[in-house]
């Protein structure tokens, strides 16, 4: 068992089990209205704007005990796709890829929605205040962690992805155009990671984690760069 994972005999490695959320509470009602079967508050100290957790265990206070099965760390389809296209003197190649079927945790996103350490947060951060009631995130507390604690599933996201990791367009220059010298040149421009179709907030949803208990968490690894080639192939 990891802080974020379990894996259970017959089932994945490494699934996710987190404590689930509800949104947000948006006034003082809704915390005393937070209880469990016999009437108990869950988050009595909780105040408008904090999270909403979910009582799993139903005995009235939120613990490690309420993380429940929220979804697996493995695709269930990967895809991996070259193509290739010739029209007289030109080519056209493509490779494709990506994976399906998973959740990803945005491990740089849940650092910095963090205001208990007082470090930086993100520029789109939407944080609940009296003026602000319908905020998508909570309030932010400094030397409290209450609302970002890593064991919850905020941060879970669809980690489904299909990037056009190259494309490569050719000329063959023609024969007449050559002389003796060559016998051919081939003029190309490569494109590498321009297009990614995915709703991860993330970097970039094809990250690398060798932790096999904990693949799809996303430590914010440098995302695959962008890049545009020219060049030329030429053959005496």
């Amino acid at each position: 068992m990891q802080w974020d994972t379990k894996s259970i005999v017959g089932k994945p490695i490494g699934e996710w089990y987190l404590i689930k959320t509800d949104g947000l509470f948006r006034t003082q009602e809704e915390v005393v209205a937070h209880t469990n079967s016999e009437g108990k508050v869950i988050q009595p100290n909780a105040k408008p704007g904090d999270v909403k957790y979910i009582d799993y265990n139903d005995d009235g206070v939120i613990t490690d005990a309420d993380r429940q099965h929220c979804g697996s760390t493995i695709p269930k389809f990967q895809l991996g796709m070259n193509l290739g296209f010739e029209y007289k003197n030109f080519d056209l190649q493509f490779q494709l890829g990506g994976a399906f079927g998973y959740k990803a945790f945005n491990g740089p996103r849940s650092g910095f929605d963090r205001f208990d350490d007082n470090s930086n947060y993100r520029a789109s951060y939407d944080p609940w205040t009296p003026d602000n009631p319908n905020a998508k995130d909570p309030r932010p507390i400094y030397a409290d962690s209450r609302n970002v604690r890593g064991d919850q599933d905020r941060w879970l996201e669809n980690g489904n992805y299909l990037k056009v990791k190259q494309i490569a367009l050719g000329y063959n220059l023609p024969k007449s155009m050559l002389g003796s010298t060559f016998s051919d040149i081939r003029l190309y421009v490569n494109a590498q990671n321009l297009i990614t179709l995915t709703s991860y907030t993330g970097l970039d949803p094809e990250f690398l984690n060798g932790n096999i208990w904990d693949r799809s968490y996303d430590g914010g690894a440098y995302p695959n760069p962008y890049g545009v080639t020219f060049g030329a192939q030429i053959s005496f």
